[in-house]
């Protein structure tokens, strides 16, 4: 039944990234890639962890990222969408603990200084007007599928997980060619509803643990116009 409803909503959140790239008729469109590395922090996992194992290490800490989205300008203001796909995984740390994560993203980009928009022009034709067509803002929601796996004393456990996270940051766009941009930026994302299978502490008399978490993400997209 669990599966169940977890596929459900991928495939919702797929229908829904769907309706909006074909919904897309005006305005100019780029496709392109997106590299990212995060430090996360799980204190009330780590918390526990310490308590019962006496392991005083940070978990998942080294986060790394890749991904497809697509952006489209909307015409005429200062605002675009980049819905998308990514995927994160954070490699077994000394404790057996690993994940990889499949997000379904809806970054909001905001340019605080050109809300009039830049009338469909394309990144190139903006690079003399540094801050003001250059600097944006961010706000990213995503939808989370998890899959944890921990590998500890020969033995492995895996579990799934559906949660939403929320991201807020800055960036900065850099034309390279007509075609070409470059946006390096900074998140800082809430995770919430982030649950624990009880098995993973070796606690049967407690439920299942859900945690929020925080993390700080470092990310570079590479923009191609079509």
């Amino acid at each position: 039944m669990k599966v169940k409803k977890s596929l459900n909503s991928i495939l919702l959140v797929c229908q829904v990234f769907i309706i909006i790239f074909f919904l897309i008729q005006t305005g100019f469109s780029q496709i392109g890639l997106k590299t990212s590395y995060s430090l996360a922090s799980y204190s009330s996992v780590e918390e526990r962890l310490n308590r019962q194992f006496e392991y005083d290490e940070n978990i998942f800490r080294n986060n790394f990222g890749f991904g497809l989205f697509y952006r489209y300008q909307i015409e005429s203001t200062g605002f675009e969408l980049l819905p998308g796909i990514n995927l994160q995984f954070s490699p077994k740390d000394n404790f057996g603990l690993s994940y990889q994560r499949y997000m379904f993203e809806m970054p909001i980009i905001i340019y605080p200084l050109n809300m009039e928009g830049d009338c469909g022009c394309p990144d190139f034709s903006i690079r003399n007007k540094f801050f003001e067509k250059h600097l944006f803002f961010i706000i990213a929601p995503s939808l989370n599928y998890e899959k944890k796996t921990i590998d500890k004393d020969n033995l492995v456990q895996t579990f799934n997980n559906i949660y939403f996270k929320v991201g807020v940051g800055v960036g900065f766009l850099i034309p390279v060619t007509e075609k070409i941009s470059i946006a390096p930026g900074v998140l800082f994302n809430w995770a919430f509803n982030d649950k624990w299978d009880k098995s993973f502490f070796n606690e049967a008399e407690i439920k299942d643990i859900t945690i929020s978490y925080n993390d700080v993400k470092f990310e570079l997209r590479f923009n191609y116009k079509f």
